[in-house]
């Protein structure tokens, strides 16, 4: 798996983490598609190994020609369901770049407020995930 390791560095986060993006969007396109198909596969496999719905692995099936996108499973604070998302994975990084907790509107239960929780992926890696 692909770990971007400049996340567990705050004082340098935002830098490396342009960087990082500025490199994947000048690569040349096959090799970008190439590179980004191998992050995919490392994080569809942690994801893959820790969702517990069949709606994540229909959202997985219907985007595995997508190289820059990933099926992701998150968790509603509100609802207290298990909602699955497609993210690109440029901005499913950026999102975590600087923060651990990533917060979206759930797509089941509509709140006012943001309340679906996306994991971190090399967390769950690492074994550090707890939903």
């Amino acid at each position: 798996m692909v770990n971007l390791r400049f996340i567990y560095s705050p004082a340098n986060t935002d830098l490396f983490e342009n960087i990082w993006q500025e490199t994947v969007n000048e690569l040349e396109p096959e090799v970008r598609k190439l590179y980004l198909y191998e992050v995919k596969l490392g994080l569809d496999a942690t994801m893959g190994s820790v969702a517990s719905t069949f709606e994540y692995e229909k959202l997985r099936f219907a985007i595995r020609e997508d190289v820059e996108a990933i099926a992701l499973e998150g968790h509603c604070a509100k609802c207290k369901r298990r909602p699955v998302i497609q993210m690109k994975i440029v901005e499913y990084y950026q999102s975590h770049a600087s923060i651990t907790l990533v917060l979206k509107k759930c797509p089941l239960c509509n709140p006012p407020l943001l309340s679906l929780h996306l994991p971190q992926l090399w967390n769950i890696y690492k074994g550090l995930y707890k939903d």
